[in-house]
């Protein structure tokens, strides 16, 4: 039976919405809250992909997938552009 069906689409739409506001989409301002390297910086997410180096989707459930790929956070890393220096870009974690 898969995860998302005709009963439980109500549900996902209303926690796809919520994972919405917090996705690093290419554009968005963001603040780096974690790591150790770019702690405390602050930029805008020029590109968002998935991280090469990690497995995201290696376990887990098909909800699990589901809810992994509309947070767009654990597995996937950020190219960012600084502020204070627009000509600094470097790459974090989507999760930081």
């Amino acid at each position: 039976m898969p995860a998302i069906n005709e009963k439980t689409r109500g549900t996902w739409q209303d926690i796809a919405n919520e994972l919405s506001k917090q996705r690093p989409v290419p554009g968005r301002k963001v603040s780096i809250t974690g790591g150790r390297k770019h702690k405390g910086k602050r930029g805008t997410v020029l590109r968002h992909q998935l991280d090469k180096f990690v497995d995201a989707f290696r376990y887990g459930g098909e909800a699990n997938h589901h809810m992994t790929e509309m947070a767009g956070r654990f597995g996937y890393v950020c190219l960012v552009e600084n502020m204070e220096n627009p000509s600094d870009r470097f790459w974090v974690k989507a999760d930081y």
